[in-house]
């Protein structure tokens, strides 16, 4: 019995059947090959924190390469290094962000001051998407509450120059049309 079948859309998916799927191996290096073709080599500790890669090992199988046609080989050495942080961490937030709604990072933690060093700002918006596509929950919060706490206290200039929009002191709002 195949592990993989075709969806109508041609897109390949887990075949829900009895036979589990492979499942990663800790200990064992799988190789990723990011959109520009740079490839690296993770072990399946760090591939663990990325639902897309289980899946994609799942389908492609433990042997073959897998690749993120989103994600660029700069980005990929951000979040190596943030899963790398992790890999071997069990409890993966130590403090409730949002007011107090769920968990969250540590705004004193290493995460934090990694992030600190990324001074281009569209690397800090590609690691937010990345998070996203490789359906890694940690890697989301993390990144988007950096940000967020980065941005929390900054004027509307100093913000129009983070997201490198032009600043309108005569912009006013159209109101509200009832």
């Amino acid at each position: 019995m195949s592990l993989v079948e075709s969806t109508p859309a041609g897109v390949p998916e887990v075949a829900n059947n009895n036979e589990d799927p492979p499942s990663i191996k800790p200990d064992k290096k799988y190789t990723v090959q990011t959109s520009d073709g740079q490839t690296f080599e993770i072990l399946g500790k760090v591939a663990i924190l990325s639902e897309a890669i289980q899946h994609a090992v799942a389908v492609c199988g433990e042997d073959h390469p897998i690749p993120l046609s989103a994600i660029n080989g700069r980005t990929f050495k951000h979040v190596l290094k943030l899963f790398n942080m992790w890999a071997d961490d069990s409890k993966p937030f130590d403090r409730a962000p949002h007011g107090g709604r769920g968990m969250g990072p540590n705004p004193d933690g290493p995460e934090f001051e990694y992030l600190r060093t990324i001074s281009v700002n569209d690397e800090l918006f590609d690691l937010c998407r990345a998070g996203g596509y490789l359906l890694s929950q940690r890697l989301t919060d993390t990144t988007v509450f950096y940000v967020h706490n980065f941005l929390k206290d900054k004027s509307i200039e100093e913000m129009c120059s983070f997201f490198g929009e032009e600043y309108d002191a005569n912009y006013k709002p159209a109101p509200d049309a009832e």
